[in-house]
């Protein structure tokens, strides 16, 4: 049956109520002010690590579990992994370097979360050590080597463009997440730009405990 033909029966029913449009409308408005978004019940992670031919990545889910979908970008055709994580949970699982010597991991969590690996198996390690709490965003340099010129990009809110910030051998790099209302958009750089680890999600109420689903934050070597 054509879609004209149902609207014609739907229309035929009896005793339906038929309203009237308005003469004029109205342009649609909003509150003014921001409307917060509620606290999470979960915490959620995924490191990766380099291991002999390929890469390993480690899921975690503290307060609530989780579902990961992993993507493997250096094989589009496979279908993706996907992990429940329970709450309190650990899982690992591995991704050997594609034929060219490639890893290309894109990995979604809820509410917008976000984690990417992409690298080479000739390039050297760089592994930067990131952590997400109440107090803002640290980056830590002090456990690995950076490459000479290796930079943090941030993307600033409300369109106010990048800050960009050197980041040396055993250096921090720390920004508050309070102005930015728990969002963030951070990119770590090196020259080679050939590697990268990526994180995005959405950062809940700062300052409440656990009300952490993580917005948006790419390494980049």
């Amino acid at each position: 049956m054509q879609i004209g033909e149902l609207a014609a029966r739907a229309a035929a029913i009896p005793h339906q109520v038929r309203p009237d449009a308005p003469a004029t409308a109205d342009a649609p408005w909003q509150e003014p002010g921001l409307r917060r978004s509620r606290p999470l019940p979960y915490r959620l992670e995924v490191t990766g690590r380099r291991d002999g031919d390929g890469i390993r990545l480690s899921f975690a889910a503290d307060g609530a579990g989780a579902v990961f979908h992993v993507y493997d970008r250096c094989a589009p055709g496979a279908v993706p992994r996907r992990y429940s994580v329970a709450a309190g949970a650990r899982l690992e699982d591995g991704w050997r370097f594609d034929t060219a010597g490639h890893h290309d991991l894109w990995v979604l969590g809820p509410n917008g979360f976000h984690r990417h690996f992409t690298g080479h198996r000739d390039l050297p390690v760089i592994e930067p050590a990131w952590a997400l709490s109440d107090a803002g965003l640290t980056i830590d340099m002090t456990r690995t080597a950076a490459p000479h010129g290796l930079v943090v990009r941030r993307l600033l809110p409300g369109g106010g463009g990048t800050e960009t910030t050197p980041l040396t051998n055993g250096g921090r790099w720390h920004r508050s997440l309070n102005d930015t209302l728990g969002w963030y958009d951070v990119t770590i750089v090196a020259p080679a730009a050939v590697i990268a680890d990526a994180v995005l999600g959405v950062v809940g109420e700062v300052g409440v405990a656990g009300a952490v689903a993580v917005a948006n934050f790419r390494i980049v070597f």
